[in-house]
């Protein structure tokens, strides 16, 4: 049988964020790590263990910009503004 896979799909916010941001996921699956890299793809922050969907993530440190979210599941935009 052809089963339909829902893709998974990350939601970052807020978004432009300033101190912190949440992950909010439409699947099963956990979120295992966390990567911040900046836009000459430098890694700028890590977080690591499961169930990472449910924290804040304290961004407070990095300068204005636009970073990549990295994650087991995808990757997304984060934009920075203070």
């Amino acid at each position: 049988k052809d089963r339909w896979v829902e893709p998974i799909q990350i939601n970052i916010h807020p978004n432009p964020a300033q101190d912190f941001f949440q992950l909010d996921i439409n699947g099963k699956r956990k979120v295992e790590f966390v990567k911040i890299y900046n836009a000459s793809g430098g890694l700028e922050a890590e977080w690591h263990g499961v169930g990472l969907e449910n924290q804040n993530f304290h961004i407070g440190f990095l300068a204005s910009g636009i970073y990549m979210v990295q994650t087991n599941i995808s990757s997304q935009p984060l934009i920075i503004q203070k």
